[in-house]
């Protein structure tokens, strides 16, 4: 989809063809959506990949996925000078799933030189969102979700509400210390370890998370969100597992300003 606006998706199965994700807005987009189309009495899907190496003016506006869908993750990623603003997901639950959700600003810059200029991912919500089994079990690994923008360039106006992720657990109190590079890299697995077990925030400004619940299934000493580089993020009502040894729920880092009711 090239340069698209308003696009609604709703009451849709959405899965993987190829198990590395199942909506990926951004540059190089691969979508699946299905719709049950009643009079015919079947299932329509639809798959759409996009060219290779987007122009710098390739855009997403107000994307909105609602009513009862069921995926496997969600990326949003601004690689090649894309803008993404106003997307909105609802009432989506996800499973066995390598990162539920994925958000990153990275300069790949697949476009003729010169013609580049950095985008921007910005005025996002999630509302009702589920996600179990947080494993994937053809990759072997797991990584919570992450929202990681650029210095100076921050991904801004994200809202969480509803959201429910349970992580597989087990990871020492000593990864809470890691710190990963700064990096272009635009596939999760490659982005390095991360020292949270549910949310790592990095180039951010203001995130809201709202009657939130993040959790594991296995004693998980890591904080559940790290937040680096931070300036107004705010938990309101949420409720953030702590592990046996962990020191504290959230780690922020070179941060500006927090407010937190959990």
């Amino acid at each position: 989809m090239h340069k698209t606006y308003t696009i609604p998706v709703r009451g849709c199965d959405v899965f993987a063809p190829c198990r590395r994700c199942s909506l990926l807005v951004g540059s190089a987009p691969l979508g699946h959506t299905s719709e049950f189309d009643a009079a015919a009495g079947l299932r329509r899907h639809t798959i759409t990949v996009p060219k290779a190496a987007p122009d710098p003016y390739v855009s997403v506006i107000a994307l909105t996925m609602e009513g009862d869908v069921s995926m496997e993750q969600a990326y949003l990623q601004q690689n090649d000078g894309s803008v993404i603003d106003g997307v909105h997901y609802k009432d989506i639950t996800m499973e066995k799933t390598f990162v539920p959700i994925f958000m990153k600003v990275s300069d790949v810059a697949r476009v003729p030189e010169g013609a580049y200029k950095r985008g921007a991912i910005r005025n996002v919500t999630f509302e009702n969102i589920t996600a179990i089994d947080c494993f994937s079990y053809f990759k072997n690994r797991e990584m919570p979700c992450v929202i990681w923008g650029k210095p100076g360039s921050p991904i801004e106006n994200i809202k969480l509400k509803n959201v429910q992720i349970t992580a597989k657990g087990g990871h020492p109190a000593l990864e809470a210390s890691l710190d990963p590079e700064e990096n272009d890299e635009r596939v999760p697995r490659r982005v390095g370890a991360i020292p949270a077990y549910a949310w790592y925030l990095r180039h951010v400004r203001n995130i809201r998370f709202f009657n939130c619940r993040f959790g594991f299934e296995k004693n998980d000493d890591r904080p559940a969100l790290v937040v680096d580089d931070g300036e107004n993020v705010a938990f309101e009502q949420c409720d953030l597992k702590k592990g046996a040894d962990c020191v504290s729920r959230v780690g922020f880092r070179n941060f500006v300003k927090a407010d937190h009711d959990l």
